[in-house]
């Protein structure tokens, strides 16, 4: 995949939790925004490092300005349409952004143990290298 030219949401199509929740949005997407794992990219075609990549899901607009985390949550939200577009926007504004700041991190420690997760949602070490098989 090359460089965008519309916004893309990439997501780890290693984890289940992660894809679930990619094809939500996906799914009610009403802009040309396209829905790809981190896998699918090279890291510098989207001006991130691979990194940067297994840390978050990141949300690449049109412009190729990479959001990452909340607000790459927020941002593709707010591409949809609906309650979920109200949601997108309510989340990128104070006070509830700080809220999805704190609790990002959260749904990222704890993925394994959400619906729909599966072995391989399950985050390595912060020691260990990013290129190495994920602990479960």
């Amino acid at each position: 995949m090359s460089a965008p030219t519309r916004s893309v949401l990439l997501y780890d199509g290693d984890c289940g939790f992660c894809t679930r929740c990619a094809l939500f949005i996906g799914a009610r997407l009403v802009s040309p925004a396209q829905v790809a794992t981190a896998q699918q990219v090279t890291p510098a075609d989207v001006g991130l490092s691979s990194e940067d990549l297994a840390r978050s899901s990141w949300w690449i607009d049109d412009r190729g300005r990479p959001h990452g985390g909340a607000s790459a949550m927020a941002s593709a939200l707010r591409e949809t349409s609906g309650g979920w577009r109200l949601l997108g926007r309510l989340l990128s504004h104070p006070p509830l952004a700080w809220a999805a700041a704190v609790g990002y991190p959260l749904v990222v420690r704890f993925r394994h143990r959400l619906p729909g997760a599966s072995d391989a949602c399950a985050l390595a070490p912060a020691d260990e290298s990013p290129n190495r098989p994920r602990s479960t």
